[in-house]
């Protein structure tokens, strides 16, 4: 049974990567602020302090 659980580690690890790698593209929670324009437009502001 250790063979079905090799797999399972090897893809899970990419899954991770990738989410990292999304959280890196974007800038880590907190520092941005999402905001929705009357119309429902999500924008998305860099956080710099002054709030």
């Amino acid at each position: 049974m250790a063979t079905p659980d090799a797999p399972q580690a090897i893809a899970s690890a990419p899954a991770q990567r990738v989410d990292v790698r999304v959280q890196l593209q974007g800038a880590p929670p907190g520092t941005v602020v999402t905001t929705r324009t009357p119309d429902g437009v999500r924008v998305e502001r860099p956080m710099t302090g002054a709030l």
